[in-house]
């Protein structure tokens, strides 16, 4: 098996998963020389395609990185400087049915990014995946929560291009860091990867916040999973983040995923309760927002096909129209503007 990252992880005062003593900055030169100046340990650099340079730093001896953040934000007050968050996939449960039978392809007629785990591309059906790129070690893993991911958006019409960001927590857990997830969002805007599927979730974090605006200025369309935290959870990010697409999960009979979180943020409902899905012949039933995000990302693919402020405001307009208004007249904090399957 390929080599991946591996991070320590620890939990905030706010309970949220962290890499122990790292911060991430956007900046630039100046401000990585002056972190070094001041006791910061310059794990890695990377400059991005949409501007600036995204760091890595680890903090002194001895300093908490809530004081590091802030001793950062006095040496670069221009940066962009945060904990570097820890995110999860936002998957529920995954069992597999023997007998059962997934609905036949659409025809693939646009292009999704994928920012998830690596894919089993031998499951998939030739030319689906255009490409596979791995961000957290030397080549892209397989697992089953991105090939799920992938296969639903393929299944759905979408050509995938993926980007796999996920290394292990020292648990042995998959998990991804804000700055693997900021650098593949940046290699998909210099990419031009219109719209753009995260199944994953996390903490608010001001660098992904960043890397989402820096997409939605550039007129990407950007899919995230609402989270399975339950009707009370606080919201999920990327989800949450303005200028993405929440997407909730609902049954066949059009009720609520129960443990789906709800809110002011919730855009759409898609198909995420014991979804059959096939993979490596057989076939699996899939539940959690996770795999109702690339039902709405797929579609929204199908419409646009580069970045575009204005036509990626009209596919969402489209995606409104069309959709079945289960909840509350209008918009709500349960389906959204409402429902839409295929």
């Amino acid at each position: 098996m390929a080599e991946t990252q591996i991070y320590a992880v620890e939990h905030d005062s706010h309970g949220d998963e962290r890499v122990v003593g790292e911060i991430i900055l956007i900046g630039q030169a100046r401000d990585i020389a002056r972190a070094n100046g001041a006791g910061f340990r310059e794990i890695s650099s990377q400059a991005l395609a949409s501007g600036g340079v995204i760091t890595r730093l680890g903090a002194p001896q001895g300093m908490s990185v809530e004081d590091a953040a802030r001793r950062l934000r006095r040496l670069a007050p221009r940066a962009i400087v945060t904990a570097n968050n820890i995110y999860r996939s936002a998957e529920a449960l995954v069992r597999t049915q023997m007998g059962a039978v997934a609905a036949a392809p659409a025809p693939l007629r646009g292009v999704l990014g994928v920012i998830d785990t690596g894919v089993d591309t031998s499951a998939l059906p030739p030319n689906a995946v255009l490409s596979h790129q791995a961000f957290a070690g030397a080549a892209p893993i397989a697992h089953e929560h991105g090939s799920l991911v992938a296969s639903i958006a393929v299944a759905n019409g979408a050509r995938v291009q993926v980007a796999d960001v996920f290394g292990h927590s020292t648990d042995g857990a998959l998990a991804a860091s804000a700055e693997r997830i900021a650098s593949a969002l940046d290699w998909m805007i210099a990419n031009r990867v219109a719209v753009i599927n995260i199944s994953i979730e996390g903490p608010n974090n001001a660098i992904l916040a960043e890397m989402i605006e820096r997409a939605a200025e550039r007129g990407h369309l950007i899919v995230a999973a609402a989270g399975n935290g339950g009707p009370t959870a606080r919201p999920s990010f990327p989800a949450a983040f303005n200028g993405v697409l929440a997407v909730t999960a609902i049954d066949t009979s059009g009720a609520p995923y129960f443990r789906a979180n709800r809110g002011a943020y919730i855009d759409f409902a898609a198909p995420g309760v014991d979804v059959p899905v096939a993979l490596n012949g057989a076939v699996l039933r899939a539940t959690g927002t996770s795999f109702a995000a690339p039902v709405i990302s797929a579609l929204a693919a199908a419409h646009l096909s580069a970045p575009s402020p204005r036509q990626s405001n009209r596919v969402v307009e489209h995606l409104r129209a069309g959709a079945e208004d289960l909840g509350a007249p209008g918009r709500d904090n349960v389906f959204g503007w409402g429902a839409l399957r295929d």
